[in-house]
């Protein structure tokens, strides 16, 4: 292992993602079965594929974790690959925005692996879903896990208050976290 993994989790809407991409570029790239957002793109934010691959990349064991996400009858697959988890992980610290029980899966395999917990407060969350877009439906489901995904904060090695409009001040806080844990590297 070249540099420390990351496991990034919070709630939806908490900011993870726009976090991590702002200090690295060195995030695993997650595959899920859900309709991309207006801004997402295609091997930068996820892959993209239909519930029929995914189901086949279980079936022939190529994800070292996965998990289903979203309410009954509009669940989608999110999982990450073993070649992307060790391609990342080869270059140097990785960054993997997972769901709780991501986070449990990864610590059995990767027990040094530190947890980050970036959480906004409720009102934050809810300006930030509708800020992004998305249809109504899923926002008010995001919405309504909040109090369930704070409960996950008992996880974290590390906790990320995130404040709308305040990104910059939770960019530094995950720097500070990362110099504080920087492995030394020799060849």
């Amino acid at each position: 292992m070249k540099g420390n993994c990351y496991l990034v989790l919070g709630p939806s809407g908490a900011g993870k993602t726009v976090i991590v991409n702002s200090v690295t570029t060195n995030r695993a790239v997650t595959t899920t079965t859900r309709e991309p957002r207006f801004s997402e793109r295609e091997g930068a934010d996820y892959y993209f594929v239909n519930k029929e691959e995914f189901e086949n990349m279980i079936k022939n064991d190529k994800l070292a974790e996965w998990a289903e996400y979203g309410k009954e009858g509009k669940k989608n697959y999110y999982g990450l690959t073993k070649d992307e988890f060790n391609k990342r992980l080869s270059l140097g610290d990785l960054f993997i925005v997972c769901t709780v029980e991501g986070v449990i899966h990864y610590k059995q395999v990767y027990p040094e692996a530190i947890t980050l917990f970036v959480h906004s407060s409720f009102e934050d969350i809810q300006k930030q879903l509708y800020d992004r877009g998305g249809n109504q439906q899923d926002i008010n489901h995001r919405i309504s896990l909040y109090n369930e995904e704070m409960k996950s904060l008992e996880l974290a090695d590390f906790v990320i208050q995130n404040k709308y409009n305040h990104l910059e001040e939770s960019i530094a806080a995950l720097r500070s976290i990362i110099k504080t844990n920087k492995k030394e590297v020799r060849n």
